[in-house]
């Protein structure tokens, strides 16, 4: 599975490599929101962004903002990463539009989880898009009886 990684930090940019990496996933880094938002329009097409809360240009929360609007590009799991993620701040970054926030540093066990979810989250996205298009090839089969 293909991982965006955006941190502005490069220790902890280089932690998370070594960690998505172990796990056996394959990673795209980022130093800012901007670039990586610029990655993803670009076509990276990662199944998930994993991103500091606070980056210069953009920040984790303005990057889930400016991923909402453009649901094409967006990956399939967005966790973002804070120093300081306490219960305010999941509410904040869910608001913001991730689909979860972790505390730095981040346990190996907690990365695990999520990189298992956004790899379901994703081949569930796929069998949606394999519906529809059944779906638009034939329009008078009606919608798919419940299984």
């Amino acid at each position: 599975m293909k991982v965006l990684l955006a941190e502005d930090d490069p220790v902890s940019l280089r932690v998370l490599e070594v960690q998505v990496r172990r796990l056996g996933h394959e990673t795209i880094s980022s130093t800012d929101g901007q670039h990586a938002l610029d990655t993803l329009a670009a076509g990276a097409s990662p199944t998930m962004l994993i991103c500091d809360w606070r980056m210069p240009r953009l920040n984790g929360p303005e990057l889930c903002a400016a991923l909402a609007s453009r649901p094409e590009i967006r990956p399939a799991f967005v966790l973002l990463l804070s120093a300081d993620a306490g219960h305010a701040e999941l509410e904040e970054a869910l608001r913001a539009g991730a689909d979860d926030a972790l505390a730095k540093p981040v346990e190996m066990s907690q990365l695990q989880l999520r990189l298992r979810l956004a790899g379901r989250l994703e081949e569930l996205r796929q069998e949606v898009r394999a519906l529809r298009e059944r779906a638009r090839q034939c329009p008078s089969c009606g919608p798919a009886a419940p299984g």
